[in-house]
């Protein structure tokens, strides 16, 4: 899920009583002479307003047309215009409030909102538009404040201020809460059944089953089951459900039958995206248990699926999977594999530690482990005591994309990051295509020596944020995520190690937090330097992201698992919990991926690297 695409100034389903437009402007107030009009501000510099469009309608339709069709700088700058011919009429401030949150320009959006004078239903409005933008801009204590004033706005509804209860409990990800919210609001609805359409209703029902499923409540399976069945497209949306309820489970066979059973339930080429995401699923599931028959079946039956549909793109990638790479690292777990079905998906982690351990700590036994500890209310979702080697220090590491030039909205989040963890010393790096400049200097030889071999920015990204965890400690992020609560309570309890597990097992990079030269994270980045230097990696997958690390973090934890329910320090994050913390991904104004590289390594480069590795006494060994 994007976080921000919930984050428009009204969304389609919370949108408050239309305000009262302004009155049209008159001629003379537009004025007959476009040269003569106001100029626009510094705020839209650059952004002229066309002459010619002046005169074929009015500046007022012109702007709101813009805001219409997305293109909020031309709408500002026209608004700006607007209120400097009519200074008197506030809603015209409104507007440009409106342009700058879609601009996610939040900071001039609240100076502005300030502006307006609180009178008549311009009241009701500013309380709307300071809410949504404290929101969006994830100021989510001074929201709640917000929805707590009392007295509320005159003209207010019980029905929208629970609205608006459950977008701050959405922004929350308090799953809890978004459930107390949806039954309050489909209880208002029965009371007051003529201010809810059909439509509303069914989506708030919707939305009510789908946060059962994300929590795994045992109302769930009643829901699931009392699902329409009654023809195929109904069957599959119900198995989908199912699917998904028994993956938050840790249920992963039974998620896996049910995405063959989406398949199968298809003829033709009906629901291509959907039948693909749920054989994907089957598919890394398969992986994640070192079934690899099983995978490379899967994997065929995705392939056959995107060559009669004709997408091109998608069959391209899909071809690219590098199933050999997987079999050589999963391969000669399948013993392992056969064992782990034997102990069942409820195997205690004590159990899977040792089995671990005597195996010489494969990846197989690594996901299975993992899994176990990272169940709902698991032993280490929390710190049960203080890390004995010291506590994570309070720096928060921005890695910026190769070529990613920010707009304004950088300094947004930078400036909100600043206010949620006040104290905290904030660093920006960019994970740049050449080692050769100071974003890499402070970083080991060998993390060097690896990154300039490898083509694919991602994986680069990777690399810089285990070294920078592994020499300073501290939390990393990818730079377009906006912490969502104060890191403080993230490390509370005396951690030393934050790491992020999916359903599968697998350890993932969104977010990690360590103290410095955690043996542990020290560990997964050696190995992924090695292995990228030796040339045995071909995806992130294997290179620098959930082989490495889960490895690594299984090799640490399995050892001290034998005596105690969870090492001392360290907090397991599952995925589905991560939106408590982290917006992810956001649609930053202007900002573009990076292309993807056509082949993993620079193969030259890698020779080179090695080359001057071994003279230096430093080249990885077999």
């Amino acid at each position: 899920m994007v976080w921000m695409s919930e984050l428009s100034p009204t969304p389609p389903d919370l949108a408050p009583t239309p305000a009262p437009a302004p009155a049209p402007a008159s001629a003379s107030a537009l004025g007959s002479d476009p040269s003569k009009a106001p100029a626009v501000s510094k705020a839209s510099a650059g952004i002229e307003v066309a002459a010619s469009s002046v005169s074929d309608q009015s500046l007022e339709a012109r702007a709101k047309a813009l805001s219409q069709d997305g293109k909020k700088a031309e709408a500002l700058a026209c608004f700006e215009q607007l209120a400097a011919q009519q200074p008197s009429n506030a809603w015209w401030l409104i507007w440009q409030v409106s342009c700058l949150h879609g601009l996610g320009r939040w900071s001039e959006a609240l100076t502005r909102l300030a502006q307006v004078p609180q009178q008549g239903s311009l009241v009701l409005e500013t309380w709307r538009k300071r809410f949504s933008l404290l929101r969006a801009s994830g100021q989510l204590p001074q929201a709640a404040l917000v929805l707590a004033q009392r007295p509320l706005p005159s003209g207010l509804q019980p029905l929208e201020l629970e609205q608006r209860q459950l977008e701050l409990a959405r922004s929350y990800r308090d799953q809890p809460r978004v459930l107390a919210c949806l039954d309050q609001l489909l209880q208002l609805s029965d009371e007051q059944p003529d201010r809810v359409n059909a439509e509303q209703l069914q989506r708030w029902r919707d939305q009510r089953l789908e946060t059962l499923v994300v929590l795994g409540a045992a109302e769930a399976d009643q829901a699931v089951a009392a699902m329409d069945a009654s023809n195929a497209p109904a069957r599959r949306e119900r198995n989908y459900t199912a699917m998904r309820l028994a993956l938050g489970r840790g249920q992963l066979q039974i998620a896996r039958q049910l995405a063959s059973t989406i398949d199968a339930d298809s003829p033709g080429l009906e629901l291509v995206s959907r039948r693909e995401q749920s054989l994907t699923l089957a598919y890394r599931i398969a992986l994640a248990t070192a079934d690899l028959c099983g995978a490379e079946t899967h994997l065929k039956r995705i392939r056959e699926l995107l060559a009669a549909s004709e997408d091109k793109e998608q069959l391209k990638r899909i071809g690219a999977e590098p199933l050999r790479q997987w079999r050589l690292e999963l391969g000669a777990d399948a013993a392992l594999a056969e064992e782990l079905v034997k102990l069942g998906e409820e195997a205690s982690a004590a159990s899977l530690a040792k089995l671990h351990l005597g195996n010489g700590g494969p990846t197989v036994t690594s996901f299975a482990l993992i899994r176990a500890l990272a169940k709902p209310q698991g032993p280490i979702t929390k710190p049960n005591q203080p890390d004995p080697e010291g506590l994570i220090p309070r720096r928060l590491w921005l890695l910026k994309a190769p070529g990613d030039s920010r707009p304004t909205s950088e300094q947004d989040l930078q400036q909100h990051c600043r206010l949620l963890n006040p104290g905290w010393l904030l660093d920006t790096r960019q994970a740049t295509a050449t080692t050769a400049d100071n974003q890499w200097a402070d970083l080991p030889k060998l993390v060097q020596a690896a990154a300039s071999c490898i083509n694919d920015h991602i994986s680069r990204g990777d690399l810089m944020a285990m070294a920078l965890i592994w020499r300073y400690g501290g939390v990393v992020l990818e730079a377009r995520s906006l912490t969502l609560q104060p890191l403080d309570l993230l490390l509370g309890g005396g951690a030393g190690l934050v790491v992020v597990a999916d359903a599968l097992g697998q350890l993932q990079l969104p977010l990690l937090a360590a103290r410095p030269r955690h043996p542990a994270i020290g560990a997964a980045l050696e190995r992924a330097c090695r292995t990228v230097l030796r040339g045995e990696a071909y995806s992130r997958w294997d290179a620098t992201r959930e082989v490495p690390l889960s490895k690594a973090i299984a090799n640490w934890l399995a050892p001290q698992l034998a005596d105690q329910p969870a090492p001392a320090g360290m907090r397991l994050l599952r995925a589905q919990d991560l939106p408590h913390w982290l917006g992810q991904n956001l649609e930053l104004p202007g900002y573009k991926a990076p292309t993807a590289a056509r082949l993993f390594f620079d193969a030259s480069q890698r020779i080179q690297a090695m080359k001057q590795l071994r003279e230096a006494g430093k080249a990885p060994t077999a």
